[in-house]
């Protein structure tokens, strides 16, 4: 953190002007005066729905606060963030009172946030990296002048093939590229309409997400949604079979599915606050449904074994 090592540098310059203590004062290391000016604290295991603004008034109880941040990647939040107090006390106290309290339906954790400082493993880690990426510049570069090589050799072998080659008559030319223009027309038409047609609303699916990974499909229709009319439930697996958070239940009626949807508004399932939406789909084919239970029947005799 550059503001607090310029501070420290600072403070020793105009000590070595002043006329030497008392050695029993114990001299105050470089962590300790790094740890005192931060006054900062590690706030973890936060929902995705929480701002800098509702983690802020969360924190005012401890003491005032300077800041409060998310730390986000992309557009996303990733889970955590830091508050910074005006007074060390705040800081204790936070630790104190606020670890393991309940914030937007997620128990956080809330620990003091150290500084990170450059070490020796990091310096030979950035200069490794350097090396690398110069190693494969240069591959590129190498692989680049080779490619222009060819490109030129088949550019020439071209030349000579069109000088050789009898002029085309104008006409047939012509009528070829306009043959060209109306396939490419009637390729992007047919383009449109299938987009069109695979991002209609559905009338029967809800999408489901920010799913505990623990939930299986059974679950989430006989559990979750046990007082609706559920033809499927669908939890989305990857290839090992670990959850991806995320899936689909589909109703029987368009009323059923509304229902469903205007009900499980505030949804928390394990401590996560279930998020849901009308899903958007392609038209769906004759069999997709029986697709779904035999998927479900699949999962269901997984579980038992």
């Amino acid at each position: 953190m550059p503001n607090t090592t310029t501070n420290t540098v600072t403070v020793a310059d105009n000590n070595a002007n002043k006329p030497e203590e008392s050695s029993d004062k114990s001299p105050v290391t470089k962590n300790e005066t790094l740890t005192r000016q931060e006054q900062k604290v590690f706030v973890g295991n936060l929902s995705f729905s929480t701002t800098k603004e509702s983690l802020a008034s969360f924190a005012e109880s401890a003491g005032k606060v300077s800041t409060a941040i998310i730390i986000i990647r992309g557009r996303r939040p990733i889970g955590y963030g830091f508050v910074t107090f005006e007074t060390d006390e705040a800081v204790e106290k936070a630790i104190k009172d606020l670890d393991h309290k309940m914030l937007d339906g997620r128990e956080v954790n809330v620990q003091l946030a150290h500084p990170r400082e450059n070490t020796r493993d990091d310096d030979a880690t950035t200069s490794h990296r350097k090396k690398k990426r110069s190693s494969v510049k240069s591959r590129r570069s190498a692989k680049r002048s080779s490619v222009t090589e060819e490109e030129k050799k088949e550019e020439e072998k071209d030349k000579t093939i069109k000088e050789e080659e009898p002029e085309i008559d104008k006409k047939e030319e012509t009528e070829a590229r306009d043959n060209t223009t109306k396939r490419k027309k009637r390729s992007n038409k047919k383009k449109v309409e299938r987009e069109r047609t695979s991002t209609e609303p559905s009338k029967t699916t809800l999408f489901i997400a920010n799913l505990p990974y623990a939930t299986t499909s059974e679950e989430l229709k006989d559990k979750v949604f046990s007082s609706y009319k559920v033809v499927s439930a669908y939890v989305a697996r990857m290839r090992h079979g670990r959850s991806k958070g995320y899936g689909f239940v589909e109703f029987e009626d368009e009323k059923e599915q509304l229902r469903a949807l205007e009900s499980f508004k505030d949804l928390v399932l394990d401590g996560r606050s279930i998020y849901m939406k009308i899903a958007f789909s392609e038209p769906k084919k004759e069999n997709q449904v029986e697709d779904l239970k035999v998927k479900n029947e699949e999962e269901k005799d997984t579980n038992k074994k």
